[in-house]
């Protein structure tokens, strides 16, 4: 049985008949493209290393090409109040020294408002906020930031955190993303650049409640692979429950989830068969 990548764990992947697959990444993940890139859009800084550092990990000593975008700026990630001023270039350099553990270093921030996240949906012009965070092309706003990625990065993956999680930010990011892909692939805004080609796979991790779905794939990591994982989640040191947090993950050993969520577009067809009871749908008597 090949591993997912020098030793550090094994992909499993529960197949829509049922087929238990497994092996390394190329074995087990649908789809899989020689040049693979993976665009991880997180709400937050810790939330990879939270969620998925031992699959990230993985991936990259597979030559996997991972890039890493921040939607929100830690700025209410304090635990003093004597910290508050010095958080967000504090959990950079945290956040930095997480990822540089795990073998990646495309890692960049958007700067949104942390926990105001939602006010910042959508695009908008210049105009109509001045103050803007992060700018692309004269534009700002979550499906400016995200399309433009999208259509700069043409990931192959793109990974998220789950729509379920409690936190409003992830709900917001989750959202944002899955209009973006839809207007990535479009002729809109051609001045972010030009359209995708393909549709990415996208997968989600969970945080802090279960999936709405059952996971469909599961990735066993090794010992040493576990303890990357441990130390890139340590690495958050500015957060004075990360020991309660690294005990948990202990505990819980080393295995992480993820659901492949669909991206589909709606047509009638799907639902027809519902009604049909014979003779061709809508032949019905007034």
């Amino acid at each position: 049985m090949s591993l997912s990548g020098n030793g550090s764990g094994i992909v499993r992947r529960r197949s829509v008949d049922g087929r238990l697959i497994e092996g390394g990444f190329a074995d087990a993940l649908p789809d899989w493209h020689g040049e693979e890139r993976w665009l991880f859009l997180s709400p937050h800084d810790d939330d990879p290393a939270v969620s998925a550092s031992m699959t990230l990990a993985a991936a990259v000593s597979t030559g996997v090409q991972i890039r890493v975008r921040i939607a929100t700026d830690g700025s209410m990630g304090y635990t003093s109040a004597v910290g508050a001023a010095e958080i967000v270039a504090r959990r950079r350099e945290e956040t930095l020294q997480s990822f540089s553990l795990l073998g990646i270093d495309d890692v960049d921030w958007y700067d949104y408002p942390d926990a105001r996240l939602h006010l910042w949906r959508g695009r908008m012009p210049l105009d109509e906020a001045p103050t803007a965070p992060h700018v692309v092309a004269g534009y700002t706003g979550l499906q400016n930031s995200i399309t433009a990625e999208l259509r700069d990065f043409r990931p192959t993956r793109v990974l998220i955190m789950s729509d379920a999680d409690y936190h409003p930010d992830h709900k917001t990011v989750h959202g944002e993303v899955m209009i973006s892909i839809f207007h990535a692939q479009g002729d809109v805004w051609p001045e972010l650049g030009p359209p995708t080609a393909t549709v990415p796979w996208v997968h989600e991790f969970a945080a802090y409640a279960p999936f709405v779905g059952e996971p469909d794939i599961q990735f066993a990591g090794s010992a040493a692979v576990f303890e990357r994982k441990l130390a890139a989640i340590e690495a958050f040191s500015s957060q004075t429950q990360i020991a309660r947090l690294v005990d948990a993950v202990r505990v819980a050993g080393p295995q992480e989830y993820m659901r492949s969520y669909p991206f589909e577009t709606y047509s009638p067809e799907r639902y027809a068969g519902l009604f049909h009871q014979g003779g061709w749908p809508g032949d019905l008597d007034p």
